[in-house]
């Protein structure tokens, strides 16, 4: 049976385990052997995929003499290490012409990765009559070794398959090794490229990685010991290597803290470790703990006028060397000038902080040492300043003088005015010392100038301020003596005099007496009204004051004033008539405007309906454009009503009544009373009521 076609792309390497019993994925290369000894030896190989228990894939048969050929589909089951497949073509049909496709059982062997089994022809009555088959063995390239090494350990690489070669690429280029295992120097990760070769045929090649791994110590630091003390420290800072990294200076204890504390000088092996065991090592030297010591101390006796001293000489230490005879204030040096006879406890310390002591006597005395002096200003322009020596050291009793003449006991000189002043302390056997002070002049508060603003419109709005000089500051204010304030400005004052005061730091006081001066409002004598007529707008308003000598100016809306003290042209209303003088002080008073309507209407008390064109009908008169009438009634001597007419508008001219009756005749001449009940424009109403003489 022979098959020929162009080599497919193949499943390289091994997949992992996909949790059934065994997974057949991958490459494998074999060999068949008919069992008729007439048919030929063939390479076969399989390419399989699995999911599950289903396998699927391609397999090709070959002469040893020819490339791989005849590919068929590939479609099988997996049942522990039992694997059972059959043949056909990419549709699945066996029935091709010129073609028997295999069935096989195989059995796998995961110690070698290979399958061995039988084949036979799929017999069908057509084009695959002849029975045939044979055993086959396949094998498929496995790494069994471990993937990850340590940087400089030795590798042994071991796989799987049949006559093994290892290249240094894909294209296999270069031959690096034969054979199933392989022992590389690798330094970094490397891709492999492996190929067996079953039958005098190389398989194609198989990737396979190591990586290489390694920590790498990036960063050293030591600290010394000191002090004669194992405080020496060893730090590091680490990277790469696999999982979490330990650390150890003993080669058996490891840590996951890269700090090694209190250590004694000596030479160290720091090795830093991963989880896999790969380990990097790096040596340290820390030198001898040193410690600074006191040979030994001069000390220069201290004689009148002149101090003693301490000369110190020290051994070991580093850096420079400080020494102090308080152990809290330290000086640069060995040399402790300035002392006074005395029991002195003598420390040293060195750059590094280590340090020493040692007790020491100064013989003699070198005379008081006056410390400081403590001074008091003289203040309020009297003889108050006062010096006080603060002095330590002598022989015996010390006595002061700021003359030089006389001496007293006292360290303090007061009822001092400013000045320089030489205070000079002496003790029992005549040592003096002396330092010159100055005491300030004296500087009084004194009041410069005042400022005063009057109340205005009869309010409690008057001002007095003062501008101090000198003093001690702060400065406080008040207009009592008692109840001060920091500012210098005092408000809210009504009228009168005051003593203001002002009081510095020291309690100095200057006082200025004042006289805030009292005002008057403007106020309104007298109102003179003129009321609206109905609905004209011709209200006046008059505002008398009650000193007219006074300049004012007048308001009747409280916003727009004017010098002018007569309003003309309102309606009628409320307004708030204001008015205000030069300070912009207010007097208000309400006024009320009203409309007199009533006394615009005129009826006339006589008319004649003798239709002589003359004075024929009752007609009234107004000054505005219309009269609304709710109701006209036109009554006989009896009280019985002759005319009446209800709910019309009328006119300025217009008759109210022509005469007429209610029987249709001219009322007879007679006296009529009437009434007019009418609705002015503004919506006032009213009644008139008047007799009307009808003439003939």
């Amino acid at each position: 049976m022979t098959r020929t076609a162009t080599v497919i792309a193949l499943l390289l390497g091994f997949i992992s385990s996909t949790g059934y019993t065994q997974n057949m994925a991958g490459f494998w290369l074999g060999v068949t052997y008919p069992s008729s000894p007439d048919q030929e030896i063939f390479n076969y190989t399989m390419t399989l995929d699995q999911k599950g228990t289903t396998l699927s894939g391609t397999a090709q048969t070959a002469n040893p003499n020819v490339p791989f050929g005849g590919s068929a589909s590939i479609s099988g089951q997996v049942a522990g290490t039992s694997v059972t497949f059959n043949e056909a073509d990419q549709t699945g049909n066996t029935a091709v012409k010129g073609l028997c496709f295999w069935k096989g059982k195989l059995t796998y062997n995961p110690a070698d990765e290979s399958l061995t089994g039988t084949y036979e022809s799929i017999t069908n009555g057509t084009t695959c009559t002849i029975p045939a088959g044979g055993t086959v063995e396949l094998y498929r390239i496995v790494l069994k070794s471990g993937t990850s090494y340590c940087k400089g350990s030795t590798m042994n690489l071991t796989v799987t398959g049949k006559n093994i070669r290892w290249y240094s690429s894909e294209n296999k280029t270069t031959l690096l090794a034969t054979g199933n295992t392989f022992n590389p120097q690798l330094s970094q990760k490397t891709t492999f490229y492996i190929t067996q070769t079953l039958y005098k045929n190389e398989s194609p090649a198989v990737p396979i990685t190591i990586d290489v791994t390694s920590p790498t110590i990036s960063d050293l630091k030591t600290v010394s010991p000191r002090c004669g003390t194992p405080t020496g420290e060893v730090s590091l800072t680490a990277t790469g290597g696999s999982g979490p990294l330990t650390y150890s200076l003993d080669g058996t204890t490891f840590q996951r803290d890269p700090l090694f504390r209190n250590l004694p000088g000596g030479d160290y092996s720091v090795r830093v470790r991963d989880q896999t065991g790969c380990e990097v090592t790096r040596a340290v030297s820390l030198p001898a703990s040193f410690s600074v010591g006191i040979a030994s101390v001069k000390a220069t006796a201290a004689a009148c006028g002149k101090p003693g001293s301490l000369t110190v000489t020290t051994t070991g230490g580093s850096g420079a060397i400080e020494s102090s005879i308080d152990g809290q204030r330290f000086q640069t040096g060995t040399v402790i000038a300035g002392l006074q006879g005395g029991a002195y406890t003598v420390r040293i310390r060195d750059g590094a902080g280590c340090g020493a002591t040692a007790a020491v006597n100064i013989a003699g005395s070198s005379g008081p040492v006056m410390d400081s002096v403590q001074t008091t200003a003289p203040k309020c322009l009297t003889a108050n300043g006062a010096l006080t020596a603060l002095a330590t050291g002598g022989e015996g009793a010390l006595t002061y003088s700021i003359d030089g003449a006389v001496y007293q006991q006292s360290p303090q000189f007061t009822n001092l005015i400013g000045g320089k002043y030489t205070i000079r302390v002496r003790d029992a056997s005549g040592c003096e010392v002396s330092k010159t002070e100055t005491l300030p002049p004296s500087n009084p508060l004194l009041i410069v100038s005042t400022t005063i603003v009057p109340t205005t419109c009869g309010l409690t709005n008057g001002e007095a301020s003062l501008a101090v000089s000198g003093g001690s500051g702060p400065v406080l204010f008040s207009t009592d003596g008692r109840r001060a304030q920091t500012k210098s400005t005092f408000d809210s004052l009504k009228a009168g005099t005051y003593t203001l005061f002002a009081q510095d730091s020291s309690g100095c006081t200057a006082g200025q007496s004042v006289t805030i001066d009292a005002s008057t409002i403007p106020t309104i004598a007298d109102i003179q009204i003129t009321p609206e007529g109905c609905s004209q707008k011709n209200a006046s308003v008059t505002v008398i004051s009650a000193d007219p000598a006074s300049q004012y100016t007048f308001s009747i809306d409280g916003k727009n004033f004017q010098s002018d003290n007569v309003f003309t042209g309102l309606g009628s209303g409320t307004y708030t008539v204001s008015m205000a003088d030069q300070n912009a002080c207010l007097t208000t008073r309400a006024v009320n405007l009203v409309s007199d309507c009533a006394n615009a209407v005129y009826i006339p008390s006589a008319f004649s309906p003798n239709a002589d064109s003359r004075n024929d009908a009752l007609t009234s008169f107004f000054s505005f454009p219309s009269l609304d009438v709710v109701r006209f009634v036109v009554y006989d001597r009896w009280g019985s009503v002759v005319y009446s007419r209800t709910d019309f508008a009328l006119t300025n001219g217009e008759a109210i009544w022509n005469g007429e009756v209610s029987s249709g005749n001219t009322a007879p001449a007679g006296i009529y009373p009437c009434t007019l009940h009418c609705r002015f424009p503004d919506g006032t109403q009213t009644t008139y009521r008047q007799s009307v003489a009808v003439l003939k």
